[in-house]
């Protein structure tokens, strides 16, 4: 609650100093680049955590800069995001196996930043939402007495799942995800080179309604990010 109270009152304030800058300039502009995204596991109860290693992923879409001063700038965007993790196998199997385990996140991503600039440099920070739209898990695996493969869809849900709809062919991860973003970037010409973090505050695993210990632990995505973004537009 505390989290979406904030980002709340971050748009608010946004919209505030938009209405009050109507002379601002405006630039749209088209934005890409890679993730280096991971799962961050956690428990207060003393149960084992998931270990991971971070998965190659990509992001697209527009973004707007619209100017509030000589030196600050509101700079929302709309993303078209790939999250997940590469998760480490042999952290539970011994003898160790060969193979991976692999979690994508598909996922509209609205970044609502305010950027700090200095010159050529901004430092920008803002809270994000990330609305899920498909998900995967990929699983191959060998070990000294079996092999398995298999590709799973998984589907993005709102609250909790009852157990009698669960089947061993579903899987799931809860929507929507919302976090921070803090980073830095350079501008060139109409190029915008970013670089930054994103910290998922929202657990993306959900709880399975009368089923023991489904919540116990907690799957928060993290994020590291670079991107490009080319402004064509100005007003």
């Amino acid at each position: 609650m505390k989290t979406k109270q904030f980002v709340k009152t971050f748009i608010a304030l946004a919209l505030v100093l938009l209405v009050q800058q109507s002379n601002a300039q405006v630039k749209l502009g088209l934005r890409a680049g890679i993730n280096l995204s991971k799962i961050n596991t956690s428990s207060e109860h003393g149960l084992r955590e998931l270990q991971t290693e971070s998965l190659l992923t990509y992001h697209f879409g527009t973004t707007l800069d619209y100017r509030l001063s000589d030196k600050l700038s509101f700079q929302p965007s709309l993303l078209f995001s790939v999250k997940g993790s590469n998760n480490d196998l042999e952290y539970y199997w011994d003898p160790p196996i060969e193979g991976y385990d692999k979690f994508f996140f598909s996922y509209l991503d609205i970044p609502l930043h305010i950027a700090y600039k200095i010159n050529n440099f901004q430092f920008f920070a803002g809270p994000y939402v990330a609305f899920g739209l498909s998900g995967k898990n990929e699983w191959n695996v060998k070990g000294e007495d079996f092999q398995e493969a298999v590709v799973l869809d998984l589907k993005p849900i709102f609250g909790e799942l009852d157990s009698d709809d669960v089947g061993k062919e579903d899987g799931y991860f809860k929507s929507p995800d919302i976090g921070l973003n803090i980073g830095v970037g350079y501008t060139i010409d109409d190029f915008l080179i970013n670089a930054g973090y994103s910290l998922g505050l929202s657990n993306i695993r959900p709880g399975i309604y009368g089923t023991l210990g489904s919540d116990l632990v907690e799957y928060n995505n993290r994020v590291v990010t670079f991107s490009v973004g080319y402004f064509f537009l100005k007003k």
